[in-house]
């Protein structure tokens, strides 16, 4: 099986709190991967760290993010949708 992604070295701390220390992750061809845990456990931190929304900490050694682009795609959606730019949330009513 061929490595879709590798993580290595990944930290991330928003003041006192630690999201990510040192933690490292590969992704294989095939895998079948689930993401859980508590609010605020960094779980949508990671996929915008993998998105590129969000940069690590600065670590030594170097955060190490090495991905085939080949087989590497990713389409994030966001928890919170921006919606301040609707003036008015128009509802129908004749649905059916």
């Amino acid at each position: 099986m061929s490595i879709i992604c590798n993580i290595q070295n990944l930290n991330l701390s928003f003041g006192q709190k630690h999201i990510f220390q040192d933690a490292k992750i590969t992704i294989s061809d095939g895998d079948h991967i689930g993401l859980i845990g508590l609010n605020g456990h960094g779980k949508s931190t990671f996929f915008k760290i993998l998105a590129g929304e969000v940069v690590p900490d600065i670590s030594t050694p170097p955060f190490l993010f090495d991905k085939n682009k080949n087989l590497f795609n990713l389409f994030y959606i966001p928890q919170e949708l921006d919606i301040s730019g609707f003036s008015e949330l128009k509802i129908c009513r004749n649905w059916h």
